[in-house]
């Protein structure tokens, strides 16, 4: 196996790895499709790139380079609709992403049908390559990095304005493709007969562990702590594994041209280097890693978001069913004393009794609501009707919103279908929202209008909720954090765990949240549900 054999295999073997990961494990169905794109079109690349360096036929070799060279072609579109789906669809975007479609399309049958190039002959040793090319090819290449760098710019312009783990995720997303890409574009010479030798193509492996560590670090797609841990100690030592490799067939290849080319030691020995290094530098390694990032153990960090959910949502029926509990104690103290009959206080503690064995029952089910979020393995759905889960999440907040004087508006087509899901983990989301809402108007003037609209509608993927609230608004460097586990814009009443929960709950329906604000004129939280889960 050559040096670029060996590259193209460890390229497959990171791309298809990492793509099959995130594909599996990633909430968002669209976005873990899209990112799965991206990586089999590189796998695919990588897989012929591999072929093609192994053959011994320019037949082959012809084969096997158009093979590799239509998956190049689709590379750039393949990243262009992830950025569309991580980033948000809007015209342009969408318009890019039909106009790339139809040039892509034209270049792969232009290059099927020889028009980029049409032979092969062997060159420097390192495979087989076309003696010359077309016009049509240069400009396959024009529009090839055209297209590159309008996506790498579209992330730049969106790192500019996103903050926080926003910010950190697009970085190592432009990082990693910058490293592919200048990995990737060491074999362009070659077809104009410039003898440099495409080496730096195992750089596409360094695009892979980037995107790795941001998924690591940085919650990049937003894939489950087990899944993280598991995923950087298996990209890691296949990271040393493939040095390992790659290390003894470069020794044993120079080796071989001091001791002699039909000498057996030489392997031998490089091999015997290698290994004498291997176990202390993977030590070193994991070391690194838990130091660096895995500083809490997977059973304390699992521990601490349970909990937190747990006291998040219980807080507010332990805290509802304090009042009547001391009332009840009031009156029968009254009772005893003699300063009221029982006719008197029997049929308010029999009221206060229900209230309270309500708000226990109701705390019971969030709690097993929450257990079943935090289970890795996902649960079987029933349907559930999305405008009866409204009306109990706004029931659920009706004291709230009768206190502030908060009027509700609930807007829902006739036919709205049924959806896959969990009633009670939905009401958790609907509570949540209404609650957030309430509380961002809890401060307008007391003559100020202070009004809630809830929008069901139907879409052609599934159905859409949005809660619109005329509150202060949230400011536009807060908005990219809402989602994040701890982090509250209510300062020390706030536990930042509400919309954290939200976001895990919706992400597991196989939907998506999203939020908009404008300072002094509102908030709306639109959630994406499909209807089959």
């Amino acid at each position: 196996m050559t040096f670029l054999a060996f590259t193209g295999l460890l390229n497959f073997i990171f791309s298809a790895s990492l793509a099959i990961v995130v594909y599996r494990q990633c909430p968002r169905r669209d976005l873990g499709r899209a990112y799965g794109h991206v990586n089999l079109a590189i796998g695919t690349f990588s897989a012929f790139y591999f072929l093609w360096q192994c053959v011994s036929t320019p037949i082959w070799g012809l084969f096997y380079l158009r093979m590799l060279v239509v998956s190049a072609i689709w590379i750039n579109q393949m990243l262009i609709q992830f950025n569309s789906v991580y980033l948000g669809a809007d015209r342009l975007r969408t318009r890019i992403i039909y106009v790339s479609a139809v040039v892509n399309v034209l270049f792969s049958i232009l290059h099927f049908t020889g028009l980029l190039y049409n032979s092969v002959i062997p060159r420097y040793g390192f495979g087989f390559w076309p003696p010359h090319v077309t016009g049509w090819f240069v400009a396959f290449l024009i529009c090839w990095h055209a297209e590159l760098f309008y996506a790498i710019g579209d992330l730049l312009y969106s790192r500019h304005r996103a903050t926080g783990h926003r910010r950190a995720q697009i970085t190592y997303i432009v990082l990693a493709f910058i490293i592919g890409y200048f990995g990737g574009i060491t074999n362009w010479p070659m077809w104009f007969g410039i003898r440099i030798p495409p080496y730096l193509n195992i750089l596409v492996s360094g695009y892979c562990l980037i995107v790795a560590y941001a998924v690591v670090k940085h919650q990049l797609m937003d894939v489950t702590i087990v899944i993280r841990k598991t995923l950087q100690y298996s990209l890691v030592s296949a990271a040393l594994a493939s040095i390992y490799v790659g290390t003894i067939t470069l020794l044993a290849y120079v080796l071989q041209g001091r001791v002699g080319p039909a000498s057996p030691y030489s392997s031998a020995l490089a091999a015997v280097l290698i290994t004498l290094l291997f176990n202390p530098i993977r030590r070193r390694a994991q070391h690194i890693m838990d130091r660096y990032f895995l500083r809490e153990s997977l059973d304390q960090v699992l521990l601490r978001e349970a909990t937190s959910g747990f006291v998040h949502e219980i807080k507010r029926p332990l805290a509802n069913i304090s009042l009547p509990a001391e009332l009840s104690l009031s009156d029968i103290e009254d009772l005893r004393a003699g300063r009221r009959t029982l006719d008197d206080v029997l049929p308010k503690i029999e009221q206060r009794l229900r209230f309270i064995l309500g708000q226990s029952m109701d705390a019971g089910t969030k709690m097993e609501a929450i257990r079943e979020v935090a289970m890795a393995e996902r649960k079987t759905f029933a349907d559930v009707d999305l405008r009866t889960v409204v009306m109990r999440g706004l029931e659920m907040e009706r004291n709230l919103f009768d206190r502030l004087l908060i009027t509700a508006a609930v807007e829902c087509p006739e036919d709205l279908p049924m959806l896959k899901g969990d009633a009670r983990q939905l009401e958790i989301v609907i509570s949540n929202l209404l609650k957030n809402a309430a509380e961002a108007m809890a401060d307008l003037p007391l003559d100020a209008l202070r009004h809630v609209v809830i929008h069901m509608s139907v879409e052609t993927q599934g159905m859409t909720l949005k809660i619109k609230d005329n509150g202060r608004g949230i400011k536009p460097e807060t908005l990219p954090r809402l989602f994040e586990p701890y982090f509250s814009t209510k300062g020390a009443q706030g536990m930042g765990m509400g919309l954290f929960l939200c976001r895990l709950i919706i992400q597991q329906h196989g939907g998506s949240i999203t939020a908009r604000s404008e300072v002094a004129k509102g908030s709306s939280f639109l959630v994406r549900l499909p209807r089959t889960a």
